[in-house]
């Protein structure tokens, strides 16, 4: 368990979903962060830049609009390194 968080809180990252970000999905990305914007946290992992998400996600007005929302009251974290992944060989 996760000290200082009650067990409800535990279930709910427990019980989180995952959504893969591409093109077919920039749509329902976007009106799924308005719906959360200011009521829930959202996580994103990528190993891309937000600069790179215009020319990945190629829908340049959608993914504004996804970084204005995420950006606003985010924290960024960076993680520098080699992988942690060993090349299978």
């Amino acid at each position: 368990m996760v000290p200082d968080r009650n067990p409800s809180e535990c279930a709910q990252v427990a019980n989180a979903s995952l959504t893969a970000i591409n093109e077919g999905t920039i749509v329902v990305v976007v009106t799924t962060s308005d719906g959360r914007y200011g009521k829930r946290a959202t996580m994103i992992t990528t190993n891309l830049e937000y600069e790179e998400w215009y020319g990945f996600l190629g829908q340049k007005q959608m993914v504004g609009a996804l970084l204005d929302r995420l950006r606003h009251r985010c924290t960024t974290v960076r993680i520098d390194g080699p992988s942690l992944r060993t090349p299978e060989g």
